[in-house]
């Protein structure tokens, strides 16, 4: 588990950050498809979404198995990512902050190799690909406001 603080100025907004963050991961939760993630509202856990990576790196990730039907998910992954504004631990987060939780689906003897990245890079790849993911959601966000 890891704390991520976005930068004020990639979320070009003058809302106050705990409300832009709250907003653009609200906003991301219902554009699901477009940046690969779940909405683990649908599960009773709000403002928290997931996504899946089966090698660890989130940028370069396959596509996740859904069906439309059932809205059923077939995660490819070895790694699956939390991202929410919930504090997981009792000191409160920053008001620009995300939680992230990452979550290992394979024991580590299993899974590393075969291109897996080990938990380490998983989770830094992870923190990079948070600040990227709400700097695009913001510019998006921004656009189809306009």
């Amino acid at each position: 588990m890891v704390t991520v603080k976005l930068q004020p100025a990639s979320l070009q907004s003058n809302c106050l950050e705990l409300i832009m963050v709250q907003i653009l991961l609200r906003y991301i939760a219902c554009h699901g498809s477009r940046y690969e993630v779940l909405d683990l509202l649908q599960f009773g856990t709000p403002d928290a979404v997931v996504c899946h990576s089966s090698s660890g790196s989130f940028f370069h990730r396959p596509p996740s198995t859904i069906t439309l039907s059932t809205r059923k998910v077939e995660p490819l992954g070895e790694y699956s990512l939390v991202l929410t504004t919930q504090p997981l631990t009792r000191k409160p987060l920053d008001k620009d902050a995300v939680q992230l939780l990452l979550l290992k689906s394979t024991p580590s003897e299993l899974g590393v190799g075969n291109g897996v990245l080990p938990a380490e890079r998983a989770l830094q790849e992870a923190q990079l690909f948070t600040r990227e993911l709400f700097r695009v959601a913001a510019q998006h966000c921004e656009r189809d406001l306009l």
